[in-house]
């Protein structure tokens, strides 16, 4: 076992990176570190910090045929640490009407991973950026 001397997390030796706030045993950060897409903190821990944050504003990242292929992207983009919300999925249902397309929205600070992450996926290209 050693002691982080960052945040002086117990880690077991067979780690290199402190699991709690991703140091390495001499105290460095990497920039990269993500601790929602390297599995370091537990799912429980990880609701209780996206609860905490503040809202941010959404951007559209993806138009979908129907919620079924919406969700499937928001369970991609979720793998990689992005939380995506599905939008306007019951419409069609309450106003018994076609949607044209179904939006997949993230945080605006994580709109380019996504877009980046669903371009390598999906058929159909994302929307453009909004402007602010």
């Amino acid at each position: 076992m050693w002691s982080c001397p960052r945040c002086r997390e117990t880690v077991e030796d067979e780690f290199e990176v402190c699991w709690s706030c991703g140091s390495d045993r001499e105290g460095e950060v990497s920039p990269d570190f993500v601790p929602e897409r390297e599995g370091i903190i537990s799912e429980q821990t990880y609701q209780a910090v996206q609860a905490a944050a503040p809202q941010t504003d959404l951007m559209t990242v993806g138009l979908f045929p129907n919620a079924s292929e919406a969700h499937m992207a928001r369970s991609l983009l979720e793998a990689e640490g992005i939380h995506g919300v599905v939008m306007d999925e019951l419409s069609n249902v309450i106003w018994q009407a076609p949607l044209d397309a179904v939006p997949l929205q993230v945080a605006a600070r994580d709109a380019d991973r996504a877009r980046a992450i669903l371009a390598q996926v999906h058929h159909t290209p994302p929307p453009e950026p909004e402007s602010e």
